[in-house]
């Protein structure tokens, strides 16, 4: 199932978890199935399944490096096939010359026959050669999936980033409130601001402190808009919610109009309220953009702050993901969050009923 797919994460993954339940039953208790299991070429394979596992991914990843050939689909599809006969021969000769000598004799027994195999300038040195040139493929293999597979590694710098300047700010407000004068200073025009989101605010956490100082961030890594409403009551409960809101969780899934009532609910008639749209390749991106769109645009108090158009002519920086923005993206981030703050800033005050004339002034 694709990463990005709703399906995935909305029944998906469960009815993987449920099907292969079913399937482990099926095979204990016997019958006709569990018989099927037992066939000479799926009993070869589930004897030598864990040599598999850890031989299958330095194969694919060195295979991904270094092998030439056409373009997708047919180099996938040539490096799967050459990767499966590389790792099934892997797994068979670790399973014969390794799993099964220690299975049999123990650790201290495989390493006393290497001990007397050593003095053979054939058995033993070969030997030792082979095991030598295995522990090289398996620590080149990770090795290059390091550097040729960095688009997690890269999300979560900068999504550590992110919580490192969040951690930081934390100090700073605490050595700030108990260093603080008998007199308080003017509040900074972030210390209005109350943002939620998820882990593409948390990476532009940085920029967003730096360009509103003092502004409140709660942001975490696969959070939806569903969450949203919960974490404002809370705030709103303790007194911590301020009078501009900004929301950004488009990224991680679908979104529903009620999510969004119940945001406005929960904060009230009087605080305004920013929603960041989202960049991803995902197949709900588009439905949360134009939700997002449309709810603002019929609401006098809710702005969006257009995070998708900004961002899109400069994805060069994002991080290897395509979704988490770096230091240069996250100003960008805030740069959109700072437009729509000025087209709140910029309405006009409302009028009594009387004053527009779309109703009789009160006798």
């Amino acid at each position: 199932m694709p990463e990005g797919d709703t399906a995935t994460y909305r029944g998906g993954l469960a009815a993987v978890s449920l099907l292969t339940a079913v399937a482990i039953w099926a095979g204990v208790r016997g019958g006709t199935f569990g018989r099927a299991l037992d066939v000479a070429p799926l009993r070869y394979v589930g004897e030598r399944s864990y040599g598999i596992y850890l031989w299958h991914w330095p194969v694919l990843v060195l295979l991904q490096v270094g092998l030439p050939g056409p373009s997708a689909p047919l180099r996938g599809v040539l490096i799967g096939t050459v990767a499966a006969a590389l790792t099934l021969g892997a797994a068979g000769a670790s399973y014969r010359w390794l799993e099964q000598p220690i299975r049999r004799e123990g650790i201290r027994g495989v390493i006393r026959r290497l001990r007397s195999l050593w003095g053979s300038p054939v058995k033993g040195r070969g030997l030792v050669a082979a095991l030598a040139v295995a522990a090289l493929l398996m620590s080149g293999g990770t090795a290059a999936a390091l550097v040729t597979a960095p688009a997690t590694a890269t999300a979560e710098v900068e999504i550590e980033r992110g919580q490192q300047a969040l951690d930081a700010a934390a100090k700073a407000a605490a050595e700030a409130a108990r260093q603080a004068p008998s007199t308080p200073a003017p509040l900074p025009g972030g210390d209005l601001i109350t943002a939620v989101g998820d882990s593409v605010m948390l990476a532009s956490a940085a920029e967003l402190q730096t360009t509103f100082p003092g502004i409140s961030i709660d942001a975490a890594v696969s959070r939806g808009m569903y969450s949203a409403a919960g974490i404002l009551a809370e705030l709103a409960r303790t007194g911590a919610l301020r009078p501009i809101v900004v929301v950004g969780l488009g990224t991680n899934g679908p979104i529903t109009t009620d999510e969004l009532n119940q945001i406005e609910s929960v904060i009230g008639p009087d605080r305004k309220l920013i929603l960041v749209n989202a960049y991803a390749d995902r197949d709900w991106t588009d439905g949360v953009n134009a939700s997002l769109a449309d709810y603002s645009a019929r609401k006098r108090l809710v702005e969006l702050a257009n995070w998708h158009d900004a961002i899109a002519p400069h994805t060069d920086l994002l991080a290897g993901d395509g979704v988490h923005p770096g230091p240069t993206g996250g100003q960008i981030y805030a740069d959109s969050v700072t437009t729509a703050l000025q087209r709140l800033a910029e309405l006009p005050p409302l009028r009594s009923p009387g004053a527009n004339r779309l109703y009789p002034a009160p006798v």
